[in-house]
């Protein structure tokens, strides 16, 4: 068991940003940043972006891997076609989790003052301004914090197992089929008997993802 160095809690309150404001401090140093989100919406890319920029253009050996699911009702193509655009060699990783729901959510940066936040937050609007969420900031001392190793080695074996995000994943037909398959998974851990009321959130997710794919 490895203990925990420096921590603070971090929750959202009426009127508060801190969720994001916490989030954005991870691209102030330098080093390697990981995102593990099951949401990533172009909301939430759009408050980032500015700080991603900056963070790649001020060292060549700055990072960004961001591990997401591409699914229609979660995670907008926008960030995928931007984030090529300001693409700077191999030092940007999309990937996905293949085999299910990734539905954890932690952010790393590793290097000489590594930091990791963990909680409940994904990176959407939502998290970002308007749900009640809750999180841990973990402060590590010094290159090498064995706090944040342990963090970095469970992302690294992530993604060992994920795959990289290609242009079919952005497909908007490949987006729905994935989130089809992740309400259908969900439903067979219920009763039979609710199957028949799972039915009209898959519907109305899909008739949602349909009108969002115009939008984003």
């Amino acid at each position: 068991m490895t203990r925990l160095g420096s921590w603070k809690l971090v929750d959202t309150l009426p009127g508060e940003h801190l969720v994001e404001d916490t989030i954005r401090q991870l691209f102030d140093g330098d080093g390697t940043i990981y995102l593990v989100t099951g949401f990533f919406t172009g909301n939430a890319y759009r408050s980032l972006r500015d700080d991603i920029v900056g963070f790649l253009e001020r060292s060549p050996d700055n990072e960004l891997v961001i591990l997401a699911n591409p699914s229609a009702d979660q995670f907008s193509k926008t960030v995928i076609n931007d984030l090529r655009k300001i693409e700077q060699g191999d030092r940007l990783k999309l990937l996905k989790y293949p085999h299910g729901f990734l539905h954890a959510k932690l952010y790393v940066r590793d290097g000489p003052e590594p930091m990791a936040i963990l909680g409940s937050a994904n990176l959407t609007r939502g998290a970002f301004e308007y749900n009640l969420e809750l999180g841990m900031v973990v402060e590590g001392d010094g290159p090498g914090d064995p706090t944040i190793s342990r963090f970095v080695e469970w992302i690294e074996k992530v993604m060992s197992y994920s795959r990289p995000i290609d242009r079919r994943d952005l497909f908007f037909l490949k987006r729905v089929a994935m989130t089809v398959t992740n309400w259908v998974n969900k439903g067979r851990l219920l009763p039979a008997k609710h199957i028949a009321t799972r039915l009209s959130p898959i519907l109305l997710v899909l008739l949602g993802a349909l009108v969002l794919s115009w939008i984003v």
